[in-house]
């Protein structure tokens, strides 16, 4: 048996503390640079003056709403101070889900001065200003604004590029992209780009994280190496972030054919969506390494003919320091190398036979190792969600997530001493190595993370052998593979931290598991002790997480609130929580009630507990009056004129199941467009956002899907931020515990009328 030693142990977790602590440093934003900078140079507080007189007084300005249009009014003026002149785009289009929707776009462009052999192609910046009804979007997006506002600033200091700069504040990302996509279609500047850069924010801090660009990728990555100072990038997030649900302005970019860079925040994601996404909570820094970003590769497109690669890119940062990255098609061969090494390790030794079996256990104690400390992270996720709400990530949820890892690790190393330091190590590595090969086959960007550690591991081995001394063997074999697997998932740790939570545990369980062959060779004292200490942390931090009292400053439940009424009906409260569980305080303050399913917005359905309230105000219901109503196969056309007395943002006609609805048709600012709607047989809506106080006309046609057309009921609804005066003291209850999120509190009058058959 290998001869037991603490040092490949103890240099293995010294080294991956090492690469954690250096993470630490690195992957914080840079410190904001002051005012007095020079002109050329990005600073984060001429960018956050800016900011604050675009916003202030930092309320919610949604699409179409007044709120949006003052935001507008003061972005214009900062342009202009700024002496940028820029227009207004105004559209009207289909927003999807039935919308018609009007935005306004601000566009403005600085000239390039062409040099010999640089076409006039634009560079595009772009941020979006509307926020959603929650909060005033300090960060989501006012950062992007800034940003682009300073680099503006920053760009007209120095001598002028040789490409032209277009800078576009759309409105209505929050709202589906729609602001993008009406620059995309319309705008005449939309035809002439050469790439885009978009900037966003799903947090309030952070470093500025690029984490998409476009097909063809490998000219950009390398653009960005070259010219970023402090990246922090790389090709498995734009892997991961490909499938999901997500999207941004760049996704609309990306359809019409452009390459370029997305970058975002994604620290204090707890913030993201609420009244707590204000310029208290927007650090600076993030501002400064967004800043520094886009000004550097605004420079660099500028003077660069062709972005466009052949191949896209493997690409990862290594601590922020720099950029590595490869033609993707690179990937499946170092992946099969990364196999025959790691397989080479294992048939060269004398004791063949016996290594092979021992491998296989080696292979299921990682994958067992790996499997129990994800699941133990997750359950630490299970407890303490329902009591705290979503998005529980405090530094102590990290902790407790990467003492799991560690704990359940050194214990099953404990557990396969008798195994031994090689069978436990090929039986890792093979797997780590295999694993690899089916990324490096089903996603090429994902792969390296496993690939090169791999190989690693595997030549890392054949070194060791060659030196004949257990020591030298077990330290070379055991710390260099942990050391590079921490240097390329410690950083995804990070990343996941900020977007995820506790699925940081999906990197650090496999880096831990790497520990087990050291952990094996140790004493069992040692080992014993580190399997204790691990899980002891683990098990106190997780009961300090569900003890703890709710923090509301850092960690706030979400739960917005709808005051609902139907004509002169009594009004009801509803409450709309981020997840299915309503705060207990504000269960309380309104009683008790029956969950139900309402329609609580014009966008989405939720789970809300409907409470009979106090009486409101009586506000004027909107109105719904039929103009013509002839009849077709089957059914009728309808032509209604809808309107807001109260003078709402927002107007919507709901249809009920069981009819088939033909494409609807909006007339409105004397524009009229074609509307989507649902598929047959559902219930479907025509809004319009932002509705004028003349109304706007709707034009649908009916048909049952069974029998004769007999009329139906239809409620016309309007919609308001904010609450009613009589919410104060329950708003004030659920202000201690919770805080809106998304499209806000909001007051919905409805009324139900009656589209006759004749």
């Amino acid at each position: 048996m290998t001869t037991r030693r603490h040092a490949p142990l103890l240099f293995a977790l010294g080294a991956i503390a090492v690469v954690v602590a250096l993470a630490t440093i690195r992957y914080a934003p840079p410190a904001p640079v002051s005012a007095d900078a020079p002109d050329r140079e990005f600073s984060a507080d001429r960018a956050r003056a800016m900011l604050a007189r675009v916003l202030s007084p930092e309320r919610p300005h949604p699409v179409g709403s007044p709120e949006a249009d003052a935001v507008r009014n003061r972005l214009l003026a900062a342009l202009a101070r700024l002496g940028i002149e820029a227009d207004v785009q105004e559209a009207w289009l289909d927003a999807g889900a039935g919308r018609a929707m009007r935005v306004r776009n601000v566009v403005a462009r600085l000239p390039g001065q062409r040099s010999r052999g640089t076409d006039e192609r634009a560079i595009l910046l772009a941020a979006h200003y509307d926020s959603v009804g929650a909060g005033p979007g300090a960060s989501d997006d006012g950062i992007g604004v800034a940003t682009l506002l300073e680099v503006a600033r920053a760009l007209r200091a120095g001598p002028p590029l040789e490409r032209p700069v277009v800078l576009l504040f759309d409105e209505g990302e929050e709202a589906g992209l729609v602001g993008a996509r009406a620059f995309v279609d319309d705008h005449p500047l939309a035809s002439d780009l050469h790439a885009a850069i978009n900037v966003e924010a799903r947090g309030t801090r952070g470093p500025s994280l690029m984490f998409e660009t476009g097909a063809n990728n490998l000219a950009l990555i390398r653009l960005l190496a070259d010219n970023v100072a402090r990246p922090v990038t790389s090709s498995l997030f734009e892997t991961f972030y490909r499938a999901m649900p997500n999207d941004t302005d760049f996704t609309v970019f990306r359809r019409a054919g452009l390459s370029g860079y997305n970058f975002a925040i994604i620290g204090g994601a707890a913030n993201y969506h609420t009244p707590n996404d204000d310029l208290a909570h927007a650090d600076p820094a993030s501002l400064q390494h967004h800043g520094d970003n886009v000004l550097a590769l605004t420079r660099a497109l500028a003077r660069t003919a062709d972005i466009r690669a052949d191949r896209d890119a493997a690409y990862f940062d290594v601590l922020g320091f720099g950029v590595v990255a490869w033609p993707d098609h690179w990937t499946l061969p170092l992946a099969i190398l990364g196999v025959l090494l790691v397989v080479a390790n294992v048939f060269i030794d004398r004791q063949r036979a016996g290594l092979r079996r021992g491998v296989l256990v080696g292979a299921a104690v990682w994958v067992v190792a790996t499997a129990v400390a994800i699941f133990a992270a997750y359950g630490l996720n299970a407890l303490a969600l329902p009591i705290h709400g979503w998005l529980l990530m405090p530094p102590r949820v990290g902790i407790a997530s990467s003492a799991w890892c560690v704990g359940v690790a050194a214990l099953l190393g404990l557990a396969a001493a008798r195994i031994g330091f090689w069978p436990l190590w090929g039986g890792a590595w093979i797997t780590i190595a295999v694993l690899g090969l089916v990324l490096a086959v089903a996603a090429p960007g994902a792969a390296y993370c496993l690939t090169l550690p791999a190989i690693v591991a595997g030549a890392s081995g054949l070194l060791a052998r060659t030196l004949r001394r257990d020591a030298a063997e077990s330290l070379l074999a055991a710390v260099l593979p942990s050391t590079a697997f921490a240097l390329l998932v410690v950083p995804i740790a990070f990343g996941l931290f900020d977007a995820f939570g506790p699925n940081i545990a999906g990197p650090v369980a496999p880096l831990a598991a790497t520990l087990i062959p050291a952990c094996a060779m140790t004493s069992r004292r040692t080992t014993a002790a580190i399997a204790i200490g691990g899980l002891s942390v683990a098990i106190l931090v997780t009961a300090w997480v569900v003890a703890s009292p709710h923090d509301r400053t850092t960690r706030p439940q979400r739960a917005s609130l709808i005051h609902h009424r139907v004509a002169d009906e009594a009004a009801q409260w509803y409450v709309a929580p981020s997840g299915r569980a309503v705060p207990g305080v504000v269960a309380r303050a309104l009683g008790t009630g029956a969950p139900t399913a309402f329609r609580a917005d014009h966008r989405r359905a939720i789970v809300v507990a409907p409470i009979d309230g106090p009486a409101v105000d009586a506000a004027p219901a909107p109105t719904l009056e039929v103009l013509r109503s002839r009849p077709v196969a089957r059914g009728r056309r309808f032509r209604v004129h809808v309107a807001s007395p109260r003078g709402a943002p927002i107007v919507t006609v709901r249809l009920p199941d069981g009819f088939l609805y033909a494409s609807a048709y909006v007339a409105v600012d004397g524009e009229r467009m074609r509307i989507a709607l649902p598929p047959p047989g559902t219930s479907g809506q025509v809004t319009v956002i932002p509705m004028p106080p003349e109304g706007a006309e709707i034009d649908v046609t009916i048909r049952p899907a069974e029998g004769a057309f007999r009329g139906l009921d239809v409620i016309v609804s309007d919609v308001t931020y904010g609450l009613p005066t009589i919410a104060d003291s329950l708003r004030a209850r659920r202000d201690t515990v919770a805080v809106p999120h998304r499209d806000g509190d909001v007051t919905i009058v409805s009324r139900v009328v009656r589209l006759p058959a004749e």
